[in-house]
């Protein structure tokens, strides 16, 4: 067959079939079939700026509520779809580091901060980085603040092996609470458990935080 008549179907569909599938897509789209939806924008994307958006957003919709690898293989596609968009990129960053690749997660992580994209980024860069080297300078980190350096403390100086808080040291709840997004009570059941495994790596008694009864934000 000649080339030039080797074209996409996509191409010689008439205008208002292709107006057809952009809106039964979208119809599919607000139902939440998010299958039948990325079926009929697939074909557009190429040549539609508005159906390749759309079809990043409902690959997206669809990771949020698959686990695993068919979520992680829609993170993907979302994001090669839409570079700019960093929400894509800062759920991406969430599934890998969730899966534990750090590095991967990291560079995800680092890219959403650099581009203003929201604003947990920047903790969880830090806590990513925590986890792949206790030592890690956390204020040299992109979007690192105060509030953030507070949080991750005891975190860090357990994994350190050194105990926390300090002795004789008040724990100001302010800071771990801005960057955390927690209410007061939540925020100091968290402390309370940090207090309790500092308190038993430095071989004292952690009974009366550890049966702190509060529940533990997710």
């Amino acid at each position: 067959m000649p080339k030039s008549r080797r074209v996409s179907a996509s191409f010689t569909r008439s205008p208002a079939d292709l107006s057809a599938a952009r809106q039964l897509g979208l119809r599919a789209f607000q139902s939440g079939r998010f299958d039948e939806a990325i079926r009929l924008w697939s074909p557009l994307a190429e040549r539609d700026a508005e159906a390749r958006s759309a079809l990043a957003e409902a690959h997206f919709r669809r990771a949020l509520h698959a686990p695993g690898e068919a979520g992680l293989a829609d993170l993907r596609q979302a994001a090669a779809l839409a570079p700019a968009e960093q929400r894509y990129q800062y759920h991406l960053g969430m599934h890998l580091h969730r899966a534990g690749d750090l590095a991967s997660a990291i560079a995800h992580y680092r890219g959403v901060v650099e581009h203003g994209g929201p604003r947990g980024a920047a903790l969880l860069l830090a806590l990513a980085n925590l986890e792949r080297d206790p030592r890690v300078d956390l204020a040299a980190l992109p979007g690192s603040t105060p509030e953030i350096l507070a949080a991750l403390a005891p975190a860090q100086a357990l994994l350190a092996g050194r105990p926390w808080p300090l002795a004789n040291t008040r724990v100001d709840s302010t800071p771990v609470r801005a960057a955390l997004g927690f209410g007061p009570a939540e925020t100091e059941a968290v402390l309370s458990l940090w207090r309790g495994l500092g308190a038993t790596a430095a071989g004292r008694d952690a009974a009366g935080d550890l049966d702190d009864q509060r529940p533990l934000p997710r």
